[in-house]
């Protein structure tokens, strides 16, 4: 077993162990030099739903660690970057003309044939294409036999860069390009994509279920891309409360956290030994709010606030608005802004120059509400989606999770919410079961959709 002071070793870099890395230096910091190979078609075998009552059934036996969700999330997303990623997937270029200027770059693994399902994979919040989470995502749909598509989240550096015509965050318009960049490839590739399921985790699981919404209001079959369903984990109720939570993540480790390094280092051990059957014999399953200030610190910096600093620069500078001072002679009263930098700062001071907002006449809150994870749902109605998630997940407000709670999710309209008490954000993924659950429905979406009521012969294994 590889230990700490070996870990400490390998990783030597300029920065101390007291020192915060970036972000390069942390995603270098806890990715293991030997990671666990994904194996293609591992668990084809495992029995299909053949109704939406049996999903229901399965989500009951779930549960997840009694873990702070700051814990639990980066024990989850340390725990991903010991996936491999998958050999064989390849680059696709496209043009969507309508919505970046730029040709895009998706990845694509189509090792499991034409005539496996497939599954379009969206990252969380700035995520790109090689995210640990998205990862993990490919791992499940490979090993399920299903062959998989990556669109790199639109607030990313990536797709920022490919010069989108439209301020990033603008869910209703990213739904629609998303649509449109699914449309290319099943036009494209329609061998590999006539059993489309879209599976998404954060804003990546908001924007399924909008980018669904948008292909249900297609008016003909012929224009219509997702056969199969949609898998949400984690999801915002509503973009703009989840971002502004993240906002307020800082406060509470501003003057507390510890050394990131170091804590990196330990959950690299812990995770790598234990996993997540034996995690709760670690002492890292016992921190809690009085001494997790580290982990706070860890999911704020890395999961949002240093790519959020990247993302505004790259909107100041490509959509001109020049509301910061130049990289030069401004060097350090700009990097003073960019490290104080909210999300309601972007919205107030960049987003709400957004064009199409201002022909819309409406505010980025406004956008976010019409554009909600329940709202969505409400326009769903040929599509399975399976929807699961935290009570505890911190970019929740407590009316979002009371939303998650009342929502009308019917099994006879397809649609199945389940909470789980504990696990964070995205935390979830740490526990093999729901890895499982997550495919096993992915696969059956088409199925689900197709089967009569109370037919139950398809539920066998896939050959």
């Amino acid at each position: 077993m590889t230990t700490s002071h070996q870990l400490v070793q390998r990783q030597r870099s300029p920065h101390s162990l007291h020192k915060r890395p970036t972000k390069k230096q942390w995603e270098q910091l806890i990715t293991p030099e030997q990671r666990e190979p994904i194996e293609a078609g591992a668990k084809s075998g495992r029995p299909l739903f053949s109704s939406m009552d049996e999903v229901v059934e399965s989500a009951k036996t779930l549960d997840f660690h009694p873990l702070d969700p700051f814990v639990a999330s980066v024990a989850s997303g340390i725990d991903a970057r010991r996936t491999d990623e998958p050999g064989e997937s390849e680059n696709v270029y496209l043009s969507v003309k309508e919505f970046y200027d730029e040709p895009l770059v998706l990845e694509a693994g189509l090792k499991n044939g034409p005539d496996a399902p497939m599954m379009v994979i969206l990252p969380g919040v700035y995520g790109d294409l090689n995210g640990g989470h998205g990862t993990v995502f490919k791992k499940i749909a490979y090993e399920r036999g299903m062959n998989y598509t990556v669109i790199a989240n639109p607030l990313s550096e990536q797709m920022v860069g490919e010069e989108p015509k439209h301020h990033p965050g603008n869910i209703e318009l990213e739904a629609k390009a998303t649509h449109a960049i699914m449309k290319e490839l099943k036009e494209r590739k329609p061998e590999f994509f006539d059993q489309v399921t879209v599976a998404g985790y954060s804003y990546g699981a908001l924007l399924a279920a909008n980018v669904a919404k948008v292909d249900e209001a297609k008016a003909s079959q012929e224009e219509r891309v997702i056969q199969g369903g949609v898998v949400a984990l984690s999801p915002p109720e509503d973009l703009y409360h989840s971002m502004t939570q993240l906002d307020g993540l800082r406060e509470r480790y501003e003057n507390a956290g510890g050394a990131v390094t170091a804590t990196a280092l330990l959950y690299m051990t812990e995770v790598g030994a234990l996993g997540y059957d034996r995690f709760m014999e670690s002492n890292l399953a016992l921190r809690d709010e009085e001494t997790n200030s580290t982990e706070v610190e860890i999911a704020d910096s890395y999961g949002s606030r240093d790519n959020m600093k990247d993302m505004v620069a790259q909107v100041d500078d490509e959509f001109k608005h020049f509301h910061l001072p130049p990289p030069f002679p401004g060097y350090f009263e700009r990097r003073r802004i960019l490290n104080n930098m909210t999300y309601e700062q972007y919205s107030d001071e960049w987003f709400t120059e957004d064009p199409w907002l201002i022909e819309q006449g409406i505010t980025p809150q406004e956008l976010g509400a019409r554009n909600s994870y329940s709202k969505a749902l409400d326009k769903i109605e040929k599509t399975p989606v399976l929807t699961l998630l935290s009570a505890d997940d911190y970019i929740l407000k407590a009316e979002d999770v009371e939303t998650f709670r009342n929502v009308d999710t019917n099994t006879e309209d397809l649609e199945y919410t389940h909470i789980i008490p504990t696990g964070g954000h995205v935390g979830l993924l740490f526990n093999p079961a729901v890895r499982d659950f997550l495919g096993d429905f992915a696969v059956s979406a088409e199925l689900l959709k197709k089967a009569p009521e109370g037919d139950t012969e398809q539920g066998v294994p896939q050959s």
